[in-house]
């Protein structure tokens, strides 16, 4: 039996080749089939989207079959977006963290503001897309756009302990989103 998994990007191939003859051989040759799809399958097992792109048996004869089975990784939309909601909770995580704690000067106070802004309008719009049946995310990503919106209001103003306030209260709903995704 000979048997390889190879990683062509983006494909992966699965090449099987085993006996034919008796019926216990064909058995034994169906289960090396199977697990040589499960092989090439143990990507969608663990969490990413897989299809076969085509299984073909390219070589039948009476004392060996050759089976082939390309599968395809396909990323979707969805996962691209759910993986950079975590990674812009966890930047605005961190400035909100810096910002609670810092006494920063007021030109500092209003770029930071923006930051956090564009950050949190583009995890509401992201949760909106991708977590549509999440009511607690969707939720969680409104009170943390209101939170940064009204600390944006205070940097604007120069309130620096209105603008460390909302840090600490928009902080607490970017943790349950952070949670959440």
């Amino acid at each position: 039996m000979t048997f390889s998994f190879r990683e062509l990007a983006p494909y992966s191939t699965v090449t099987h080749i085993w006996p034919a003859g008796r019926m216990h051989d064909c058995r034994r040759s169906l289960m090396k089939t199977m697990t040589a799809l499960l092989v090439a399958f143990s990507p969608a097992l663990l969490g990413q989207n897989v299809k076969v792109e085509h299984h073909v048996t390219t070589i039948k004869q009476p004392d060996v079959t050759l089976s082939n089975v390309r599968v395809q990784e396909v990323h979707g939309a969805k996962s691209k977006k759910v993986a950079r909601i975590g990674s812009d909770v966890n930047r605005l995580e961190s400035i909100l963290a810096t910002t609670q704690n810092a006494n920063l000067p007021s030109s500092s106070l209003k770029s930071v503001a923006n930051e956090a802004n564009a950050l949190a309008n583009r995890i509401w719009a992201d949760v909106h897309k991708s977590l549509r049946g999440q009511s607690n995310a969707i939720d969680a990503a409104t009170q943390l756009r209101a939170h940064i919106r009204m600390m944006h209001k205070a940097a604007a103003s120069g309130d620096t302990a209105g603008v460390q306030l909302h840090a600490r209260e928009a902080l607490a709903f970017a943790y349950r989103l952070d949670d959440l995704v």
